[in-house]
C-alpha cells in the first residue's frame, strides 16, 4: 500500500478537458493521514457495529444512522436512537440523515416558506437532549435524483431546496445547545429528466456557504452505462459524469469546504447493475479518499431487497480483504 500511495501527487489537479477552462488545484494532503471513518449498519444496531470494527481490525470512529421519514413524529421520536447510540459509545460522533418531507406529504415549497420550521426544532431540542448536540446532520440527501419526496426534479426545485435547507439550518442552529455540522450532500451522477434529454444539476440547491459545513456525495459501484461491466470505465464513469468526483472536488474547492462520503460502498443488485466483488473500487476509493479534503466517510455494510452492499456480507470475499488491508489492520 506504501508503494500505492507513494505514486500520488500530493495535490490533486483537474484536468482542463474536465474543468472547462479554469484548473483548480486543491491544497497538498498528507496520504499517511488517517480520515475518520464510519459505519451504517442497520438503525441503532450498536451489535452489527461492534461486530464491523472487529472484522475491521480497529475501531471506527464514525456510526450512522436514519431517523424514521414516515412522518414527522416519527421523525422527531429520536430518544431510543440516541440512548442507544450514547450507550455505545457514540455520543458525539454521529452522522443522522435527516429528511426533508415525510412519507405522509409536504413539499418543498410549504418548507421554504418556514411551514415545517416547529418539526425541526423540536428535532434539535431532542437531539441536544440526547446528547447529540454535536452530530453532523446530513439534511436530504440525494436530492438530485428522483427517488425521494424531496427531489429537486420539481418547478423551480434547485431554489426552493435551497430556500428550504436555509429554513431548517437557521431554525435548528438557534436552539441552546446545537452544535451541529450540516452536510450538504448529493447523489454521484444526477437523474435523467425531461425523457433523457438533459440532467438534474445539484449547484443549482446549493443552499450557502453559511449554511453548509460539508460537500458531500454518496457513491456506490454500480452502473447502468454499457461500459458498465468493467471496472476500469466505471471507475472513470464515477469521477467525470455530471456531478461526479471531480465536479464535487472544483465545487467544495470553490467554496472553501471539505467534502465527504456519507454513503459509499461495494453493491451486487438483482438487475446486474452492481459491479460486484471489485476490490479495484476499494483500492480507488482508498487512494482518492487520502489524496482529497475528505472531512470523513462511512461504509454503507447493508443488505436490502434489491441488493447487497455489506463487504463483509460473505459476497465479497476479494474486496473484504481489500478492505481491511486498506482501511483496518492493514492500513
Amino acid at each position: 500500500m506504501a508503494v500505492v500511495l507513494a505514486m500520488l501527487t500530493a495535490a490533486y489537479v483537474v484536468p482542463a478537458s474536465v474543468a472547462g477552462t479554469t484548473q483548480i488545484v486543491l491544497p497538498a494532503v498528507d496520504t499517511a493521514r488517517v480520515v475518520p471513518m464510519g459505519v451504517y449498519h442497520g438503525p441503532g444496531n450498536t451489535t452489527a457495529v461492534e461486530l464491523f470494527e472487529q472484522r475491521l481490525g480497529r475501531n471506527v470512529d464514525l456510526a450512522h444512522d436514519y431517523l424514521d421519514k414516515r412522518s414527522w413524529k416519527r421523525m422527531t421520536n429520536v430518544g431510543w436512537m440516541t440512548k442507544r447510540w450514547a450507550a455505545a459509545g457514540f455520543s458525539g460522533r454521529m452522522v443522522y440523515t435527516v429528511p426533508m418531507v415525510p412519507d405522509t406529504g409536504g413539499s418543498l415549497k410549504q418548507g421554504a416558506s418556514g411551514r415545517y420550521n416547529q418539526h425541526f426544532r423540536l428535532l434539535a431540542q431532542r437531539l441536544v437532549a440526547g446528547g447529540q448536540g454535536n452530530a453532523t446532520l446530513r439534511i436530504a440527501p440525494e436530492f438530485n435524483g428522483k427517488w425521494f419526496k424531496w427531489t429537486m426534479d420539481v418547478p423551480n426545485g434547485g431554489k426552493l431546496y435551497a430556500r428550504y435547507w436555509r429554513q431548517i439550518v437557521t431554525t435548528m442552529r438557534a436552539v441552546p445547545g446545537a452544535n451541529f455540522k450540516f452536510d450538504w450532500a448529493v447523489n454521484a451522477g444526477s437523474a435523467w429528466i425531461d425523457h433523457g434529454k438533459r440532467q438534474l444539476r445539484a449547484a443549482t440547491a446549493y443552499p450557502g456557504d453559511d449554511v453548509v459545513d460539508y460537500i458531500g456525495m454518496d457513491v456506490y459501484d454500480q452502473s447502468w452505462a454499457p461500459h458498465r461491466k468493467s471496472a476500469t470505465k466505471r471507475w472513470r464513469e464515477f469521477v467525470n459524469q455530471v456531478d461526479g468526483l471531480n465536479w464535487q472536488a472544483r465545487f467544495a474547492a470553490a467554496h472553501d469546504k471539505q467534502m465527504s462520503f456519507p454513503e459509499w460502498g461495494l453493491v451486487r443488485r438483482r438487475d446486474g447493475h452492481g459491479g460486484g466483488d471489485n476490490p479495484y473500487f476499494i483500492s480507488q476509493m482508498h487512494n482518492w479518499i487520502q489524496t482529497h479534503q475528505i472531512a470523513y466517510h462511512v461504509y454503507f455494510e447493508s443488505i436490502d431487497p434489491n441488493a447487497v452492499y455489506g463487504v463483509f456480507s460473505g459476497g465479497f470475499p476479494r474486496a473484504a480483504k481489500s478492505f481491511v488491508q486498506f482501511f483496518g489492520t492493514g492500513s
